[in-house]
């Protein structure tokens, strides 16, 4: 008898649970057609992703997961967005044209970020190169702009106190 009214709960709390998230995600909207790299227009963020705080910079980018390596600098990556704000820096991705966090990294703990603009044309527009994002964990490597590069690196030494 305790068995099945601990069930009955659990199926409520799921029922709930499922509810809520179903709700949280319909709030947010599908992005629009957009570049697959530069700079995006920070007022629009709110309306495909939630923040704690404000957004300093939001980025078209080609990334990949925390330690991957890509085969080549055009291979398609898992991360599609960099949104910065003061405090975190997300990797997002678009599964079902919606912006989703994939992962994240406190600006704080950030050891150092570099731009390589020597990437072979063709591959991203002309300026770009890579971003390497090293942390404690390893690193992030992204095609993207020199600004995104810069607005990271000035973020994380606001974050150091310099």
């Amino acid at each position: 008898m305790e068995s099945g009214v601990l069930g009955m709960i659990l199926v409520a709390v799921v029922v709930v649970g499922g509810g809520i998230a179903v709700k949280l995600l319909g709030t947010k909207a599908v992005l629009p057609q957009l570049p697959p790299f530069g700079p995006m227009p920070l007022q629009d963020l709110p309306k495909y992703l939630a923040t704690q705080e404000p957004a300093i910079a939001w980025e078209a980018v080609r990334g990949w997961q925390l330690n991957e390596s890509p085969p080549r600098l055009d291979a398609p990556g898992s991360i599609q967005h960099i949104v910065l704000t003061p405090r975190v820096l997300d990797f997002c991705s678009t599964p079902g044209g919606r912006l989703a966090l994939s992962f994240n990294f406190l600006v704080a703990m950030i050891e150092g970020v570099d731009f390589q603009q020597n990437i072979p044309p063709g591959i991203a527009p002309p300026g770009h190169g890579v971003v390497t994002i090293s942390t404690p964990s390893g690193r992030t490597l992204l095609v993207g702009s020199p600004a995104l590069a810069q607005a990271i690196d000035q973020a994380v030494r606001r974050a150091r106190g310099g």
